[in-house]
């Protein structure tokens, strides 16, 4: 039996999830940080669209974009000497964008609930709690939770992108 498919999607999930988990809560604490709530609203609606794409759609902007006769797939060929497109770090990120609005979400609500003090709402519908005594025990719990459906999310993307991976055998088809 060939194992290396799973051996694959172990490490692509393995690595998004390590990639998401950071940039989810860079994006959430830049966010938060806007001074306009139109702007925030248009950066919650661009970091969370990959939520509701289906995947084949996600996988075609990913090709469009870093295709190597794109301008991004381009410069990265020029500038890095690598190329992104139908390889293992396309696989990569196929699951950090797909999965990257899971961990953004719970971020963004974690860093306003723990951040307001008297306010009702933060920022739209998120709520706020005035008391913020034990937040640290409700991140630890439901991030927890999280990283594994970010986890599952990544290898689902995985299996169901695989327009943006290519074709992983070494024998052309």
């Amino acid at each position: 039996m060939d194992w290396s498919p799973i051996l694959i999607s172990i490490k692509t999930a393995s690595l998004s999830i390590f990639i998401t988990f950071f940039l989810g809560i860079f994006a959430a604490w830049a966010v938060i940080r806007l001074h306009s709530d139109r702007l925030k609203i248009i950066c919650d609606g661009i970091l969370t669209l990959p939520l509701v794409l289906p995947p084949t759609v996600a996988g075609f902007f990913l090709v469009y974009l870093f295709g190597v006769k794109r301008p991004i797939g381009q410069f990265f060929i020029d500038f890095f000497s690598v190329k992104i497109a139908f390889s293992w770090g396309a696989t990569v990120l196929a699951a950090v964008v797909m999965s990257f609005p899971l961990m953004y979400r719970s971020a963004r609500y974690f860093i306003n609930v723990s951040s307001c003090e008297d306010k009702e709402f933060v920022s739209g519908d998120i709520p706020c709690a005035g008391n913020t005594q034990g937040i640290n025990v409700k991140i630890n719990t439901i991030g927890n939770k999280q990283y594994f459906l970010i986890f599952l999310q990544a290898i689902i993307q995985f299996l169901c992108c695989p327009a943006v991976s290519g074709n992983r055998t070494t024998k052309k088809q």
